[in-house]
């Protein structure tokens, strides 16, 4: 009798396909209707495939293979707070730029942009499933990082034409600022 061998079990994503491979051997017939050793499929559920090999004296064997269709995470939704972007799932976020890709290691439900730009997020579940992108927010980066010296303050944070800065203890200050392209705004001595 020859062996029949349908490999194991398989995950798949929904929307993608698997790969099933039997054991060498004469004849094959797969439930799908392929009679090629290897045959690809795409099923849209929970599915098993039976196969029949056949060796060259007529002899029969039998076997299957399970492939399980997980479904793909919820399109997430993400809102603004303030200069925080939130993410409507609370796991499995990564967090892109429209123009520049992947933001290394931005994995939280929020996010806080540096600069300004298109932002979405995208989901990766437990199965490695991903979603469909979310909605894009234009993000506006107006304001300076906070001040954590106490000898002075700048303000208003964030400021659209003018700025002020006040300090008691520090003397001879030269003052640089700079748009987020790096680009010198204003150098003054003080």
């Amino acid at each position: 009798m020859p062996t029949a061998e349908a490999g194991s079990n398989q995950s798949i994503c929904f929307g993608s396909s698997a790969t099933l491979t039997a054991s060498s051997c004469n004849f094959y017939n797969w439930s799908n209707g392929a009679t090629t050793q290897t045959t690809s499929v795409l099923p849209t559920s929970n599915t098993t495939y039976f196969l029949t090999v056949t060796n060259n004296n007529g002899c029969k064997n039998t076997d299957n293979i399970s492939i399980i269709v997980n479904s793909l995470p919820t399109t997430p939704t993400i809102t603004q707070n303030g200069d925080t972007l939130i993410s409507s799932s609370a796991t499995g976020n990564q967090w892109h730029e429209k123009t520049s890709g992947i933001i290394g290691g931005a994995t939280n439900q929020k996010y806080s942009p540096i600069q300004t730009g298109n932002y979405f997020v995208i989901i990766t579940d437990v199965y490695g499933c991903i979603s469909d992108s979310s909605n894009i927010i234009a993000f506006i980066h107006t304001g300076v990082i906070e001040n954590k010296i106490n000898d002075f303050k700048i303000y208003p944070n964030p400021a659209t034409s003018q700025i002020t800065l006040e300090t008691n203890t520090i003397n001879n200050v030269q003052l640089t600022i700079c748009n987020l392209s790096g680009q010198e705004l204003i150098k003054q001595q003080a």
